[in-house]
């Protein structure tokens, strides 16, 4: 129950205009996290101790992750529970939109309609 509540703001009871969650109320559009630091973003999401390894794999910015294909986050081993808030985070990010697919993914993978 500690884990979901730190996850998590429950308590946030804020009008409508104002979006309540794991950041605490915020009065800014989603979007704004570019204009965080990486280092930034991730102590917010209680990420802190992965900065070094994405800068490592030259991801330096929000704008990066926001780039980076969902399984590419693998390489990272972050927790479950960490992978899922870091992607709920991004996908809010960018309007709600997923991460981009993998950029190793052929035509062939991604034709759900059988078509040549």
């Amino acid at each position: 129950e500690k884990i979901k509540e730190k996850m998590f703001d429950t308590s946030c009871t804020q009008p409508d205009n104002v979006a309540c969650g794991l950041l605490g109320p915020q009065t800014t559009a989603p979007t704004d996290v570019v204009s965080l630091s990486l280092e930034e973003f991730l102590s917010k999401l209680d990420l802190a101790e992965y900065h070094s390894k994405f800068e490592a794999s030259g991801i330096v910015d929000v704008e990066g992750l926001l780039r980076m294909p969902e399984d590419d986050l693998d390489a990272f081993n972050l927790r479950k529970l960490e992978k899922r808030k870091l992607l709920h985070h991004l996908q809010k990010a960018r309007g709600g939109e997923p991460a981009p697919t993998s950029s190793n993914k052929t035509a062939d993978d991604t034709n759900l309609c059988g078509a040549a």
